[in-house]
């Protein structure tokens, strides 16, 4: 499971892949979390942000 934590500094509508140290994690501010219509709709954005990680493990494995 890719960890997923709340980026508490940001104040604006974002979320993000990224590495912790070596480590996959999804960040996701604040304002993302409050201001998001519903579960699905957090749901369609955590699932856009592991995206990244299976394209950049795809564009790896091909090189």
């Amino acid at each position: 499971m890719l960890p997923v934590a709340p980026h508490s500094d940001l104040d604006v509508r974002n979320a993000y892949f990224t590495f912790d140290d070596c480590d996959p994690i999804i960040r996701i501010s604040m304002p993302m979390l409050k201001n998001s219509a519903s579960d699905d709709e957090l749901g369609f954005i955590l699932g856009h942000e592991y995206g990244h990680l299976v394209s950049d493990v795809i564009a790896y494995r091909s090189i």
